[in-house]
């Protein structure tokens, strides 16, 4: 993943960054089964699809940790 596109997700919104992930979830599915009926040119493509699904997972985590906590009182 190139560092332009890195930033340009780490500048997005939590909720964003959740609807990018099921989009990418939703293509690598497709991939898998372009890759199984012999349909796919890039055989590379479902890795690079997984790797991205690991860039956002990483960013939603680290932008959840860095969110300010609500502590209830009592």
């Amino acid at each position: 993943m190139k560092r332009n596109l890195k930033r340009e997700l780490e500048a997005k919104t939590i909720e964003e960054l959740k609807t990018e992930l099921t989009k990418r979830k939703t293509i690598l599915f497709e991939l898998k089964f372009k890759l199984a009926q012999g349909q796919l040119k890039d055989v590379r493509l479902p890795g690079k699809t997984r790797n991205e699904i690991a860039v956002l997972k990483t960013i939603i985590s680290k932008k959840e940790a860095e969110a300010p906590k609500k502590v209830e009182k009592s």
